[in-house]
């Protein structure tokens, strides 16, 4: 039996001890979606989510959990070449998508609300 999973989210991971995190940003970008991807930072956005992990995780990994800092950038050209183990797919969505998108992928609506207001404040 096999399934599909509709389930997207934005490229994230870890920061390393004595990144900056726009350090954080070029390295994951390039281990997710490849090396020939030319972007410009916008902004960092104001929209932060914290995650509690459970208790099992919290002992294995010596944290309590992790906060996600997101940044709003412009593409500006180069093809995607994900990495399998990184990332099984991508997606471009239309910014009047984006709702219905995170909300069929099971994000909290407290957070996407804040992830929407702050996207307009980058819009005319």
């Amino acid at each position: 039996a096999s399934f599909t999973m509709d389930e997207w989210d934005f490229p994230k991971g870890g920061m390393n001890l004595g990144e900056e995190e726009e350090e954080t940003l070029e390295r994951e970008i390039e281990e997710e979606l490849g090396s020939e991807l030319k972007y410009s930072i916008i902004r960092k956005s104001s929209c932060s989510i914290i995650y509690t992990w459970p208790k099992e995780k919290q002992i294995v990994e010596g944290m309590r959990g992790q906060a996600r800092v997101s940044f709003w950038l412009n593409y500006e050209s180069g093809e995607i070449n994900s990495d399998a183990e990184e990332i099984t797919n991508f997606k471009w969505v239309p910014i009047n998508d984006l709702e219905k998108v995170l909300k069929q992928s099971n994000w909290p609506e407290e957070i996407i609300k804040a992830l929407l207001f702050d996207l307009n404040l980058l819009l005319p």
